[in-house]
């Protein structure tokens, strides 16, 4: 089964045809306030408009919240016709499964996070126990003390215990560069990538973005 490409933190309609042609399976709009790639309902609905406009397979679009209230983000998806949420702050299996729409969970490493903590966390959030979860997103360590490799440290022993068997995207400082080998050794059910394959916070770049959507489909030409 192929890896799915969720790009996130899309800005503007121009960007998320582009990647919808390069092959994303997803593209996420993000509406927590903190981020630099916020959008507004009604610039979300335009985008979502212009993708259904397409021929063809057209992407999911994903709802990107952070400790929100569940009667607002119901109200933002309905408005912009958006397919599914992600919630990235601490809320609990039930708030994601009270939610009653196609959800991913964000699970994030924190510095320090032991981890068993994280394996029962993302025991917590496991779709087979959460109706309305289809998939975890694990946000890796990164920044400066957490290479390429330290992260593929981190990920082994998860993927020996739990990540095996939970339906899951891995997120964190993926590049054009890191994620084929990403694919090639775990073959997660999905990727996502927003800073990696931008010219500046919301604004994709159209090389790197082709780099990355191929990078991940070549990782599957390699045995893992």
């Amino acid at each position: 089964m192929k890896t799915l490409i969720k790009v996130c933190g899309i800005t503007s309609a121009e960007d998320a045809l582009l990647a919808a042609n390069l092959g994303a399976d997803f593209v996420g709009l993000i509406f927590a306030e903190s981020s630099p790639r916020r959008v507004t309902p009604e610039r979300a609905a335009d985008i979502v408009r212009v993708l259904r406009t397409m021929k063809g397979a057209k992407p999911w679009t994903i709802g990107v919240f952070q400790d929100e209230s569940p009667d607002k983000i119901l109200e933002i998806l309905k408005a912009a016709r958006i397919d599914c949420a992600q919630l990235h702050g601490t809320e609990s299996p039930s708030v994601c499964n009270g939610l009653t729409v196609p959800t991913i969970k964000t699970v994030t490493y924190r510095p320090g996070m032991d981890p068993a903590d994280l394996i029962q966390t993302l025991r917590a959030y496991h779709p087979a126990v959460n109706p309305m979860i289809r998939f975890v997103l694990l946000d890796l360590p990164k920044g400066e003390k957490f290479s390429v490799e330290d992260q593929q440290k981190f990920l082994q022993p998860l993927y020996d215990k739990i990540l095996k068997d939970v339906p899951h995207f891995l997120a964190g400082g993926l590049t054009p560069k890191t994620v084929g080998d990403f694919v090639q050794r775990f073959r997660p059910n999905g990727v996502d990538v927003a800073s990696g394959v931008e010219k500046g916070p919301g604004v994709k770049d159209r090389d790197k973005l082709h780099a990355f959507c191929d990078a991940v489909r070549s990782g599957h030409e390699v045995p893992a």
